[in-house]
């Protein structure tokens, strides 16, 4: 049904492209925009479910609307997988945020520590006195690091 669309689609774009009207050519480019998010859709689509090969999630598309969107797997048992960007977030004393990252994928929290650790010395001009997360931001090379720079 998704490629009897797509192929509806590109027809109606091959039309609207020879309208010389400013909304025809509007929609043709609302169309150039979504036939090769549909394309990527029906491909994985045929991977997964006719071919049974498993899909990376850094390939699958998971909303046409918001390209953008990521596949988020906390880890916790339990936890439902959720749909959407992760945001880093970095507080000072007193809760003032003093740094935020939109992040690429689903990376683990410990990859986050150490940049975290190199934007506050250079916000601040040196580390902050303590550095604290969850377990999930701990690393042997995160420690090393903050030591290194001078925190307790």
């Amino acid at each position: 049904m998704a490629e009897a669309t797509l192929k509806q689609a590109r027809a109606v774009r091959d039309r609207l492209i020879q309208t010389p009207q400013g909304v025809a050519e509007g929609l043709a480019r609302q169309i150039d925009r979504f036939l090769p998010l549909v394309e990527q859709v029906v491909s994985q689509t045929r991977r997964r479910v006719l071919s049974g090969e498993p899909v990376p999630a850094g390939e699958k598309l998971v909303s046409i609307f918001e390209p953008h969107t990521a596949i988020i797997r906390r880890g916790k048992f339990g936890r439902e997988t959720e749909f959407g960007r992760k945001v880093w977030l970095d507080e000072v004393d007193g809760g003032i945020v003093s740094d935020y990252r939109i992040l690429e994928g689903n990376p683990v929290d410990a990859s986050q520590a150490i940049p975290s650790l190199e934007q506050h010395r250079r916000l601040f001009g040196c580390p902050p006195d303590l550095f604290a997360g969850d377990r999930g931001v701990y690393s042997p090379q995160a420690e090393q690091a903050a030591q290194e720079m001078g925190v307790r």
